[in-house]
């Protein structure tokens, strides 16, 4: 004999927590500082990295007071992404250029 059994699925209301993040970058394109701010309700250790088109990371900088400034001057001209991380999980991203 063999028994089966079937789960009804149940909905999810809602996935998201209601926590975005909303990132501003300037300027874009930028020559060699970078300012990021971060609007969100939040709390934790967040950081920021930019990352270039393979995904390597290139530079890391801790954000302080939902703001940071990150020295992009030693990287070539190029499209990057700046990722955001509370906690060591990831919260927002945005592209920028490197002039």
């Amino acid at each position: 004999m063999q028994k089966t059994y079937y789960n009804v699925p149940t909905g999810i209301s809602n996935v998201n927590t209601g926590d975005q993040a909303e990132v501003k970058v300037y300027p874009n394109p930028a020559n060699n500082l970078l300012n990021v701010e971060i609007n969100t309700s939040m709390t934790g250790n967040m950081e920021v990295e930019v990352l270039d088109i393979l995904g390597q990371r290139l530079l890391r900088s801790a954000v302080i007071n939902h703001k940071s400034q990150v020295d992009v001057a030693g990287i070539p001209g190029g499209a990057y992404l700046l990722v955001c991380y509370r906690d060591g999980v990831r919260i927002a991203a945005v592209r920028f250029v490197k002039n």
